[in-house]
């Protein structure tokens, strides 16, 4: 599996234990919601991007 850029629109991004951000999607169950928010770099905030989802 190839480690390539994320997609903020589209996954969670939050930073995990390896330093890494998380490339699971936006309804990652294993980060906080409010994680998911503070992540930096979205083209819309996080509320928006999950109802779009």
């Amino acid at each position: 599996r190839t480690k390539g850029p994320i997609n903020l629109d589209q996954q969670c991004g939050v930073i995990n234990d390896k330093g890494l951000q998380c490339s699971r999607s936006l309804t990652c169950k294993s980060h906080a919601m409010g994680a998911k928010r503070a992540v930096e770099g979205r083209s819309k905030d996080y509320d928006v991007l999950l109802l779009e989802w």
